[in-house]
């Protein structure tokens, strides 16, 4: 991954980024979080510590229960994401060669019942 930023420059970002956000967080300690632009339908991060136990999906159903749609961008790269993402019901809708991160990304969406 590239290092774009330091880290002034992330927390700021990221204190930006919080007032238009919703974040939830599961554990204490805390063990994953998400983070939902509800302007955008979408998911804009959503990282565990300990993969393969259930807390991705908590937090994910968490945001699903709300709405009918949520969309992501993810790193090409991340495949165990892309196939947790798959599992969960989005689809693969779009690629870009270079995110925000000068990394190529996918974009997945989720349509509700």
């Amino acid at each position: 991954m590239p290092r774009l930023f330091d880290l002034h420059k992330l927390t700021e970002m990221i204190r930006n980024a919080i007032p238009l956000r919703e974040v939830w967080v599961i554990g204490q300690p805390i063990n994953g979080y998400i983070s939902f632009d509800p302007d955008l339908l979408q998911i804009s991060a959503l990282y565990v510590n300990k993969k393969g136990e259930g807390i991705g999906k908590i937090l994910l159903d968490r945001i699903k229960s709300d709405h009918k749609y949520l969309h992501l961008w993810c790193h090409e790269f991340n495949n165990s994401a892309h196939k947790f993402y798959k599992r969960e019901g989005f689809q693969l809708r779009n690629r870009k060669d270079s995110g925000s991160d000068g990394v190529p990304v996918l974009q997945f969406e989720w349509i509700g019942k």
